[in-house]
């Protein structure tokens, strides 16, 4: 097992993976490209857009629990006053 050294990855770590396989699910829509296999093209494309949510939301939440200032804003539900 690996539980030797395991600590857990910082954001920037995090963001680096996610550029590796950005960049190789990059490489994988251009040759899909070049094979005329748009479907598989379309996958990588849409792998690497969910990678950079899932980046996106981890700083969102890391800076929230550092009391850092977010761009997402909170969503505020309106009442209707029933009644009077």
């Amino acid at each position: 097992m690996f539980h030797s050294s395991v600590h857990p990855l910082s954001i920037e770590e995090i963001e680096e993976t996610a550029e590796g396989f950005k960049d190789d699910l990059q490489r994988e829509a251009n040759r899909m490209v070049r094979r005329h296999d748009s479907t598989s093209a379309l996958a990588a494309l849409e792998g690497i857009e969910y990678i950079e949510k899932f980046v996106y939301t981890l700083k969102l939440r890391a800076g929230s629990r550092l009391n850092l200032p977010t761009r997402a804003r909170p969503i505020r539900v309106l009442r209707s006053k029933r009644g009077g």
